[in-house]
């Protein structure tokens, strides 16, 4: 396996996972705004 085969294959794996990090990364911030929030109200 080349470079020249590897940089489209890293390309288009960084280009599915970074998407996937930001999703999960906000799941994990909402919920945790959601659980203080949930804390401070009652």
């Amino acid at each position: 396996m080349s470079s020249f085969d590897f940089v489209p294959m890293f390309s288009l794996g960084l280009g599915w996972l970074l998407p996937t990090l930001a999703i999960i990364i906000s799941m994990v911030v909402l919920d945790g705004g959601n659980k203080a929030q949930i804390e401070q109200y009652s």
